[in-house]
């Protein structure tokens, strides 16, 4: 991309090349372009950008629209080509150094937090003043982006932060007199914002203006009085009290008033003393903290599958960030994905509930959402206070919760990736490695018993899936009965019809926490889910999920990728998925009582047999056109030799599970023609024993069915091995 492009979005969205505007189009080529720059760097994917676009309603062509959008966003931009790049996942936004003013605020807030760390502060302050020379007014002014509000709020709050930051250079510099002037335009358009008074307050009172200072504060107790109901925080009340105590022009360092400094509210629950592994995400999490924690406001999401870990880690984290957070921690479970039936909790009620930890009487809490929010805000927006909102359903559930303060950290823990929670940093949870889950097994049963039984301590890790929950539930019956040993636990869940059976203790269940995620899809989702039991293969693709739930492939394919970001599902390679272990159970449990599940199989089994004769017919003939089955259902594109190759390739295992489906439904027509339609195949690649023993399958199947002719098909072709 040509260098003399540059983009900014720090204000109205402007693109200029060497000094020239360029003409982007309408509207809705504006937004795509917006929301690829605010995520510049980033692969967007291509449903963020429908839905950025049309927001809840967007039309059928949605989609191939913005393919267009972005196609003629590249002629119109220089070097759109370099700049626009496409990947499988979506569209990317490729902006070097100098060409995004957005990127140039994050680049030198990024180093004025290095060198603050540093206590270069003249070098804090120099690189503040550069960070906030971009800006032209509110991000992307006069683009209507709902879907992208809280991430612009997100960025006016990293800018007030950093102005805010500024002042408190500019007066520890001896330059008050120039921050009296910003501090009471800041102050005049953000009245509520109580550290922005006591900063004008300070300065004025450096300036010898004691009287005005302390008019500052009695305008802003008659304001937050009459139009909240409550009094102003420790941070202003200490500075009056200082300020009048003092009694000169200088304000002395003078130690807070206990009586207005009450005990910080502290909610966390107990850090679990055998918490083991997550270094790489406790890391991620604690420098993410770091970087951001003074000067705006970090929100990092924890996501994960059931039973993974994601409220330990929280918690765990918790403990370690509480001294930079001297005024809460605050820890809330907004039960959005409840074992017991509980509805999640509305933010009216989490609201009521956050609002009386940090001591607000209860009939000082307002009755209407609106009004709760705002003084949540308000009370928030000079403290450092940590929150952790443990198990939330949605981004909705969380956003009216978010505090109004840009010196507060919240961790959310979710089962879904609250993807469109702007302006947060997601760090996701997977299994235990094996020699984590070991770590765990050993802090629970002690080291000597776990290393004694080291194989079969590997096996139940294995077979829990490497889920913490699962490992401390199949380890609880051995604390209580030492005579019990880790060969028995691994016996009983290699060998249980359903293992989830054995995965019971007291008040825990893994069947009942995994199920809780199933109940977060939608109806035709979980139907779905639920028929997904009968694939008896390794994995599936969209293809075989359409067939067996006779759907249009497009809306099979939402499904799954609803699954996959409940981590219901797991991508073991591009375009396939497939059950973890433990899932695999769950469906498979369930399948049987499914609504409608018995046509599901023979849909399945005709889905394979057509798909492996028409990717057959590329070899050549297999068997008698009579025979062949006909279906309307979606079927991959098989256009060349290489595509049908590829296909079985891929299939070959799915193929052979499906043999044991139809054995067990006694579909003896399905075992007798498909061995013969792989024939070409295995011959192909060589797999003349598997051949050889999928033709005896097929003798045994025709004769049972009484099809002589058949049979003597299947004759024939046995008796070129003899």
């Amino acid at each position: 991309m040509a260098s003399s492009v540059t983009f900014s979005v720090l204000g109205p969205l402007d693109v200029t090349a060497g000094g020239v505007p360029v003409n982007l189009g309408g509207i809705r080529s504006q937004r795509v372009l917006a929301v690829l720059l605010l995520r510049a760097n980033q692969t967007v994917p291509l449903q963020d950008l429908v839905s950025s676009v049309w927001e809840d309603d967007p039309p059928r062509t949605a989609e191939h629209q913005v393919r267009k959008i972005v196609s003629d966003l590249r002629l119109r931009i220089p070097g759109g080509a370099a700049f626009l790049r496409t990947s499988v996942a979506g569209y990317r936004a490729a902006v070097a150094d100098g060409q995004l003013d957005l990127r140039l605020f994050e680049q030198c807030l990024d180093e004025a937090r290095a060198a603050r760390a540093s206590g270069d502060v003249r070098r804090e302050a120099e690189r503040l003043t550069t960070a906030l020379r971009p800006w032209r007014g509110t991000p992307l002014e006069g683009l209507d982006l709902p879907a992208l509000r809280s991430l612009v709020a997100a960025l006016l709050e990293r800018r007030l932060a950093a102005r805010e930051r500024l002042m408190e250079l500019w007066i520890e510099f001896g330059e008050a007199h120039e921050a009296v002037e910003q501090l009471t335009t800041m102050s005049g358009e953000h009245p509520l914002r109580e550290h922005l008074h006591a900063l004008l307050m300070q300065a004025l009172a450096a300036c010898g203006r004691q009287a005005e200072a302390i008019e500052v504060f009695h305008r802003l107790r008659r304001l937050l009085t009459q139009k909240l109901g409550i009094e102003p925080g420790p941070e202003v009340r200490r500075r009056y009290r200082q300020i009048v105590e003092s009694g000169a022009g200088h304000v002395t360092a003078a130690p807070p008033v206990p009586s207005v400094a009450p005990a910080a509210p502290a909610t966390l629950p107990y850090d679990i003393p055998d918490f083991i592994g997550r270094k790489r995400e406790l890391d991620a999490l604690m420098n993410t903290v770091s970087r951001t924690g003074d000067t705006a406001l970090t929100i990092i999401t924890l996501d994960g599958m059931a039973g993974v870990g994601k409220t330990a880690l929280a918690v765990h984290a918790a403990h370690r960030l509480a001294d930079r957070y001297p005024d809460g921690r605050l820890f809330i479970d907004l039960g959005g994905f409840s074992t017991d039936g509980r509805d999640p909790v509305q933010p009216f009620d989490a609201l009521g509930r956050l609002l009386r930890a940090l001591g607000l009487p209860a009939e000082q809490v307002p009755h209407a959402l609106a009004d709760r929010i705002a003084l949540w805000r308000t009370h928030t927006a000079s403290r450092r206070l940590l929150l952790v909102l443990d198990n939330a359903a949605n981004a909705g559930q969380v956003e009216p919760l978010l505090p109004g303060g840009g010196r507060c950290c919240v961790l959310v823990t979710s089962r879904a990736q609250p993807a469109d929670l702007d302006g947060s940093v997601p760090v996701s949870l997977h299994p235990l490695a094996p020699d984590e889950g070991l770590a765990l097994l050993a802090a629970l049963l002690g080291t000597a018993r776990t290393a004694a039984e080291e194989q079969s301590a590997r096996q139940v890790v294995a077979l829990c899936d490497g889920l913490p929950l699962a490992i401390r539930v199949a380890a609880a019956p051995l604390r209580r009965r030492p005579h019990q040993t880790l060969e028995d636990v691994a016996l009983r869940l290699r060998e249980s019809d359903s293992p989830l059976d054995e995965l019971v203790s007291g008040g825990r269940s893994v069947r009942a926490a995994l199920t809780a995620s199933v109940h977060a899809l939608s109806p035709g989702q979980q139907s779905l889910y639920w028929n997904l039991g009968i694939c008896t293969g390794p994995d599936f693709d969209v293809y075989t999920a359409a067939a067996l739930a006779a759907l249009p492939p497009e809306t099979a394919g939402r499904h799954l990728e609803a699954m996959l970001d409940l981590h219901l599902l797991v991508q073991p390679r591009p375009y396939r998925y497939a059950f973890r272990g433990l899932h695999r159970a769950l469906v498979r449990a369930a399948a049987p009582e499914c609504p409608a599940a018995a046509p599901e199989p023979l849909r399945l089994l005709e889905y394979y047999l057509t798909t492996a004769q028409r990717a057959a017919r590329h070899f050549g003939r297999t068997c008698p056109p009579a025979i062949r089955g006909s279906s309307p259902m979606a079927r991959p594109a098989l256009r060349h030799t290489a595509d049908a190759l590829a296909w079985f390739d891929t299939e070959h295992p799915n193929l052979l599970a499906s043999l044991e489906l139809a054995e067990a439904i006694d579909h003896q027509r399905y075992r007798a023609v498909l061995p013969l339609t792989l024939l070409p195949y295995l011959r192909v690649r060589g797999h003349h024993d598997e051949e050889l023993r999928l033709l005896r399958v097929s003798s045994r199947a025709a004769r049972r069915l009484g099809d002589a002719r058949l049979e003597h098909l299947v004759l024939t072709c046995l008796r070129a091995y003899h």
